[in-house]
């Protein structure tokens, strides 16, 4: 089953919505929104504060990643080779106007700082958790059981 999530970029104007299908968990979604960030900010022209080119440049950081595991020696999770496709079928990730009914992490860009929030879904709507930081720190942490 996979774990959805969205990626709010937000700005002092703006927010752009990302919504991922899949490895929306912390070590997922988390771990790529930190490696992400870490990329932007190693470039001379990173704007990590503009929302909208923020969110671009990550939907082409997640295809560059995506491209990587499709690679020609890429193998399924049964070890079975996978079969040549173009990148763009396999993309699963949508630019929403808010968050949809099936999401179970959300995350915030906002410049360099990232945060998560767990959703949890009932009858009578969505319940989110407080933000908490993601960061290298928090994820170490997080991975041993401390937090």
């Amino acid at each position: 089953m996979s774990t959805r999530s969205t990626v709010h970029f937000v700005d002092e104007y703006d927010e752009v919505i990302v919504y991922v299908h899949h490895d929306g968990y912390l070590t997922g979604r988390g771990e790529q929104l930190l490696r992400f960030v870490e990329r932007l900010q190693g470039l001379r022209d990173s704007r990590l504060s503009e929302a909208s080119g923020t969110a671009a440049k990550f939907v082409a950081f997640m295809f560059e990643e995506y491209q990587k595991d499709l690679g020609p020696a890429s193998k399924d999770f049964e070890g079975n080779p996978r079969p040549e496709r173009d990148p763009l079928e396999t993309i699963s990730i949508r630019i929403m106007g808010g968050d949809p009914g099936d999401i179970e992490f959300r995350y915030f860009v906002r410049g360099e700082a990232i945060t998560y929030q767990k959703v949890t879904w009932t009858e009578s709507g969505s319940k989110f958790s407080r933000e908490e930081p993601v960061t290298r720190w928090f994820m170490k942490r997080w991975q041993k059981g401390l937090d």
